[in-house]
C-alpha cells in the first residue's frame, strides 16, 4: 500500500540521512515492516535450516562478517591491482579508483557478471576464517597462560 501511495519505489540510506522526501514516520514504519517481516520468514524456514552446520557457521560469525566483509574485498582489490601490474590481464582495472580508496569500486573483469560470486563467497568466507584463526590462537595463548598460572602456583 505504500508503494501504491508513493507511486515509486521506497529506497532510504540511513548512513547520510538521505530520505528521497518521505515523512519521517514513513522511514520509520518501512523499518519496523521490513523486520518484521524477515522475523516472519525466519520463523517459517527455523525448523528446516535451523539445524544446519553452514547457516549455524554463518549465524554465530556475524559480527566478524560485519567487521571484516570490506577487508575482505579489498584484498580482492588488492589482488586484482597485482594482476594488473605484473600481468598483461586486468588491464581495464581502474587503478586511479583503486588509489583514490573508493571503497564502492568494484572490478568486474570484461564484464562478465558472475565474477560477482567470488566477492560474495570472499567477504563471506575470509571473516568467518579470520574469526576461526583468531580464536584458535586465543584459546591456544589463554591455555599457555593458564598453565604457567598453575605452576607457579604449585
Amino acid at each position: 500500500m505504500i508503494h501504491i501511495y508513493y507511486k515509486r519505489e521506497i529506497g532510504f540510506y540511513y548512513g547520510g540521512a538521505n530520505f528521497y522526501n518521505y515523512p519521517p514516520f514513513i522511514v520509520i514504519f518501512v523499518s519496523i515492516l521490513g523486520i518484521a517481516f524477515w522475523l516472519r520468514i525466519c520463523e517459517i524456514f527455523e525448523p528446516v535450516l535451523g539445524k544446519s552446520y553452514y547457516i549455524n557457521l554463518i549465524a554465530d560469525n556475524t559480527y566478524s562478517i560485519m567487521m571484516n566483509h570490506l577487508l575482505a574485498l579489498d584484498i580482492i582489490k588488492f589482488i586484482f591491482l597485482l594482476i594488473n601490474k605484473y600481468t598483461k590481464f586486468c588491464k581495464d582495472f581502474d587503478v586511479l579508483q583503486y588509489y583514490n580508496m573508493n571503497e564502492f569500486y568494484i572490478y568486474i573483469p570484461h564484464k562478465i557478471k558472475q565474477i560477482g560470486i567470488i566477492y560474495f563467497l570472499n567477504c563471506l568466507l575470509f571473516p568467518i576464517l579470520f574469526e576461526k584463526i583468531k580464536n584458535l590462537f586465543i584459546y591456544k595463548f589463554i591455555n599457555i597462560y593458564n598453565k604457567k598460572i598453575k605452576y607457579k602456583s604449585l
